[in-house]
């Protein structure tokens, strides 16, 4: 399991996917700060209770699965959501991290 500190950048709407109609929506994250990333992490069924009050701008922390597999001969990640949290506002927000110890000083984004 991650934990992951973000804004909110986007909520997609929510869909029903497969056969059974099971309900999924995506939360769009922005972490860093010199060259800020994107992550998106699904939220299905009950999950989805935990993002439905999130608006974008919002400072969240964020439970999530990744997982990856192979489908011919190629590799898809997923990132599944547990919990989002909204954060503190203002001066006693903490400071936005990418998941894990992940670290983007000096990276360029080229």
């Amino acid at each position: 399991m991650f934990t992951i500190k973000a804004k909110v950048a986007g909520l997609g709407e929510p869909q029903e996917v497969g056969r059974n109609n099971n309900t999924k929506q995506d939360l769009i994250l922005e972490y860093g700060s010199q060259y800020p990333k994107k992550l998106v992490v699904s939220f299905w069924g009950d999950a989805i209770e935990s993002i439905k009050s999130l608006s974008e701008g919002d400072d969240v922390e964020v439970e999530f699965r990744a997982e990856s597999r192979e489908y011919n001969g190629r590799w898809f990640t997923n990132c599944n959501g547990k919990s989002a949290t909204t954060l503190g506002q203002g001066d006693d927000a903490p400071e936005l991290s990418p998941p894990g110890d992940v670290e983007d000083a000096d990276v360029s984004p080229f």
